[in-house]
């Protein structure tokens, strides 16, 4: 009887044992499981966007592929990470291997980035302010400033384009704390004005303007009124215009935009 009684504690030992080793075998391959699924989950998130520089860079616009997730320009998208909205830097590339794009995300939208050429030069420097203001500055390929960019709860707060020669081809500035325009001006290449727009009464909204001839001579001359309904700036009152010698060719009348007869 006692070795009986031996045989199966030895027997139930045994089965213990087996049972253990079969939890454990089993805790290790959930451990496996759980440390290839948050490995493969952190290589998702970390995955490298390449693009073809050909449909990425706009020989007018630069690059745009962003500003849709940039919230201070009014872009409404959300970058994902995996199942997750982006946080922190994240870098895309090129095909050919170099930088385009560093930008810091917090819930999938942009708060600070750049932009770069495939020849490394910064195509655009966004920066924000806090959450109502921020600025940024674009380049053409070989360094030179393009444009720079103030934005006030998404609209221009102030703008100012340069020449590939680095030349003042447009400026405009908004009235303080407002999207309605203190003045718009175009320059010719060689800096000389070409369309200028300067508010002459804040209270009603009312601008002079006079558009030129690259001779120098007025070209037109008359008045604009902000229409807040429009969102636009019409001619208002009388508008006179010149050849290129300085002769008056006609003159016309307005009324909020409405050519007079």
């Amino acid at each position: 009887m006692k070795n009986v009684y031996f045989q199966a504690q030895d027997m139930f030992i045994a089965a213990m044992r087996r049972f253990y080793t079969l939890i454990l075998i089993a805790g290790g391959m959930m451990m496996a499981t759980t440390s290839m699924a948050q490995f493969n989950l952190k290589k998702q998130m970390a995955d490298k966007k390449t693009y073809e520089a050909a449909s990425v860079i706009d020989s007018t616009y630069g690059i745009m592929l962003y500003e849709r997730l940039n919230p201070h320009t009014e872009g409404d998208s959300i970058r994902m990470c995996g199942n997750y909205a982006c946080q922190s830097w994240i870098e895309d590339f090129y095909v050919s291997g170099e930088l385009l794009h560093k930008g810091f995300y917090i819930d999938g939208q942009l708060k600070t980035y750049k932009n770069f050429y495939p020849n490394g030069n910064v195509e655009r420097d966004f920066k924000a302010i806090d959450n109502y203001r921020s600025s940024v500055k674009l380049f053409y390929p070989d360094g030179k400033l393009k444009s720079e960019i103030k934005y006030n709860e998404g609209s221009p707060e102030s703008w100012t384009d340069y020449s590939a020669s680095g030349a003042i081809t447009y400026q405009e500035q908004a009235l303080k704390n407002s999207t309605i325009l203190e003045f718009k001006k175009f320059f010719f290449d060689n800096g000389a004005p070409q369309k200028i727009m300067e508010i002459k009464d804040k209270k009603k909204y009312i601008y002079s303007y006079t558009e030129y001839h690259s001779n120098g001579k007025i070209k037109a001359e008359g008045s604009k009124v902000y229409s807040e309904g429009l969102g636009d700036y019409l001619n208002e009152g009388t508008w006179k215009s010149y050849d290129e010698n300085g002769n008056p060719v006609k003159t016309e009348n307005f009324s909020k935009g409405e050519l007079l007869k």
